[in-house]
């Protein structure tokens, strides 16, 4: 089982007898390898121990404690595990460059057989290079997040704090429509811990790049996304890089507020369309995957930017100002909470 995290049989084997029993001298090794192991067991307890100090998961023996000591598997195989799964990252990464080496360079697959731009169908095909092309990036992936998005994943990236975890850097481009969706700010919020850098603004298209170089252009008719390109280096690519560079230039940072969530003028007007609609403060932090102590801060906060003293005041204060589309007459007994809803909350 853990051969897959660079272990030997005969390591894994002394790891696990280590592990169910005290700390042992080397003596004692020996005489359990006797029992188990019909080979020469000096030499192969010695290989198996250097085996384990090199891989950090156990502890030589000292002055004081002429004992080998294993780490607690928890902490130790864990780091061995992140490592592995970093080294394989950077393995796959390397893979897609070779392969895009081999379709640009090689002699025997003939002049011009690797197009500049390549049409891809179905969204099975779409997400698959999707993925192949993020993991081809040596050190960015940047793009625009906009709907419409494939149905089979609605709007999330799984890969993406996986490859954030491995040093991977993500800019990222969000358009308004996209930060509407139910449950999309906490999702924002946890990759921003993560380390990605986020902008909003309003986007023509939906579009991933790396410094592959390569990039992805999704194309769809009637909201059904089904077909991409996957654009290899080109002036084409330096174009869509361009394009990125001027509307991240202009548009909306993301941040994230002393909760841990992302806040944006997007969300805040989500927020105000939900108090408006009458939703209580658990329906709205459910709705917006915030917490509800940051719910009652970000409607305080809003009426005293509004100069109301009532939830109701303040969501009169949105109606009448047109901020959600639309304007009312003022009507000041209302304002000041005299009808027959102006109850205080």
């Amino acid at each position: 089982m853990l051969q897959i995290l660079g272990l030997t049989a005969h390591e894994e084997a002394l790891f696990e007898f280590m592990v169910s029993h005290p700390p042992a001298a080397p003596r004692d090794l020996i005489r359990w390898a006797r029992e188990v192991w019909p080979v020469p067991v000096s030499a192969t307890v010695a290989s198996a121990l250097a085996g384990l100090r090199e891989l950090g998961l156990i502890a030589d023996p000292t002055p004081d404690n002429p004992r080998f000591v294993v780490i607690p598997p928890d902490t130790a195989l864990d780091q061995l595990a992140q490592q592995r799964a970093r080294d394989l990252a950077a393995a796959r990464r390397h893979l897609i460059a070779l392969s895009a080496r081999y379709r640009h360079r090689s002699p025997t697959a003939g002049a011009g057989s690797t197009p500049l731009v390549e049409v891809i169908h179905g969204s099975v095909e779409i997400l698959r290079r999707f993925e192949e092309i993020q993991r081809g990036a040596r050190s960015e992936v940047c793009g625009f997040d906009a709907p419409p998005y494939l149905s089979v994943v609605v709007h999330s990236n799984p890969l993406e704090a996986e490859l954030l975890r491995a040093g991977i850097r993500y800019r990222v481009l969000y358009d308004r429509r996209g930060i509407d969706l139910p449950g999309r700010p906490a999702e924002m919020a946890a990759l921003a811990e993560l380390g990605e850098v986020a902008r909003v603004a309003e986007l023509p298209v939906k579009l991933t790049l790396t410094d592959q170089p390569m990039g992805m252009v999704l194309l769809h008719t009637n909201s059904d996304p089904t077909s991409a390109l996957v654009i290899h280096d080109s002036t084409l690519l330096n174009a869509l890089r361009g394009l990125f560079e001027m509307y991240w230039e202009h548009a909306i940072p993301l941040g994230t507020n002393p909760d841990g969530e992302v806040e944006s003028p997007a969300v805040d007007r989500e927020l105000l369309s939900l108090l408006v609609s009458g939703l209580q403060d658990t329906e709205i932090a459910s709705h917006l995957g915030w917490t509800d102590r940051t719910v009652r801060r970000r409607v305080r906060e809003m009426s005293t930017e509004f100069g109301a003293a009532t939830r109701f005041q303040a969501g009169y204060e949105v109606v009448r100002r047109g901020i959600l589309g639309g304007a009312i007459p003022f009507d000041p007994a209302a304002a000041n909470g005299e009808g027959q809803h102006g109850a205080k909350s």
